[in-house]
């Protein structure tokens, strides 16, 4: 997975207008959320925007999805 900002000439990119998945785009809010912020939605929202890096959210992720696809011997495709 590359951020925005680090995307060089190149690099494949998925655009979409819609994040309803009616183009094969989901935009999906709720991934990170805390303990205390599930409680809250919207102190989550007012305090990290899908647009904001961190990188122990992706380095979990990437995990994650380094296993599912090595347990199930398939392709995962996920963009953030």
């Amino acid at each position: 997975m590359i951020e925005f900002r680090n995307l060089k000439k190149g690099d494949k990119v998925v655009v979409g207008r819609t994040e309803d998945a009616s183009e094969g785009i989901y935009v999906w809010t709720e991934g990170f959320q805390e303990a205390e912020a599930e409680a809250d939605t919207f102190a989550f929202r007012a305090g990290r925007s899908r647009e904001t890096a961190f990188s122990m959210d992706y380095d979990n992720l990437y995990e994650l999805l380094e296993h599912e696809r090595e347990a199930e011997h398939g392709y995962v495709t996920l963009i953030l």
